[in-house]
C-alpha cells in the first residue's frame, strides 16, 4: 500500500508542478510576445536605416503611386455612376418633354386622349429610343391631322404600331392605341 500511496502522491506534485509551469507560461506570454514584436519593428527599421536614400525615395514614391491609382480608380467608378444617374435624368427630360408636345398636338387635333404612358427605353451606342404609348378616342379625320402634326414636330419621333377599332357604342369615333418612338442622343454623345 505504502509504494501505491508514494505513487498517487508523485503523480499529484507532477500535475501540481505542470499546473504551475503553464501558469508562469501563460503570465509571461504577453511579455514574450511584445518582445517579439519589438525584435521584428527593430529589424525593419534596421533595413530602413540600412538602405540608400534613393531607395526610401523609390519605396515611398510606389507607395504614392499605388494609393492615386486607387483614388483614380474610385473617382472613375464615381464618373460612370455619375453619367448613368445623367443620363436617366436627360432621358427622363426628353421623355417629358416629348409627352408634353405629344399631349399639346393631341389637343390641336381634337383627339380625346384616354391614356399616355412611357415605356421602358431602348439604348444603343448613339442614341436611345423612349416608346411611349397612346390610348385616344377620335375620328379618323383627326387621327390623320395627329399624324400630320407628329411627323411636323421638332421633336424626332417614330410612329409605330397602330391599331383602331371601330365600336357601334362610339359613332363615328374610333378607339385608337398608338405607340410612338422618342429618339434622342445618348448621354455620352450629348
Amino acid at each position: 500500500m505504502d509504494h501505491r500511496i508514494k505513487k498517487i502522491f508523485i503523480i499529484e506534485y507532477f500535475i501540481a508542478f505542470l499546473i504551475i509551469l503553464f501558469g508562469l507560461l501563460l503570465s509571461f506570454y504577453p511579455k514574450l510576445r511584445y518582445s517579439l514584436e519589438l525584435l521584428n519593428q527593430i529589424k525593419h527599421n534596421k533595413q530602413v536605416v540600412e538602405m540608400s536614400p534613393s531607395q526610401l525615395i523609390g519605396q515611398q514614391k510606389k507607395k504614392n503611386e499605388e494609393q492615386l491609382d486607387r483614388k483614380l480608380e474610385k473617382l472613375q467608378f464615381i464618373r460612370g455612376m455619375m453619367n448613368r444617374v445623367k443620363s436617366k435624368i436627360d432621358q427622363t427630360k426628353n421623355v417629358a418633354f416629348a409627352t408634353l408636345e405629344i399631349e399639346k398636338l393631341a389637343t390641336r387635333s381634337g383627339l380625346e386622349m384616354s391614356s399616355i404612358k412611357p415605356l421602358e427605353s431602348i439604348a444603343s451606342q448613339k442614341y436611345e429610343m423612349a416608346p411611349i404609348a397612346l390610348g385616344f378616342k377620335s375620328s379618323y379625320e383627326k387621327l390623320v391631322e395627329f399624324l400630320s402634326l407628329l411627323e411636323k414636330s421638332s421633336v424626332p419621333m417614330a410612329a409605330q404600331q397602330l391599331s383602331i377599332s371601330k365600336k357601334e357604342s362610339l359613332g363615328a369615333q374610333l378607339d385608337a392605341g398608338l405607340t410612338l418612338y422618342v429618339l434622342f442622343l445618348a448621354a455620352d454623345e450629348q
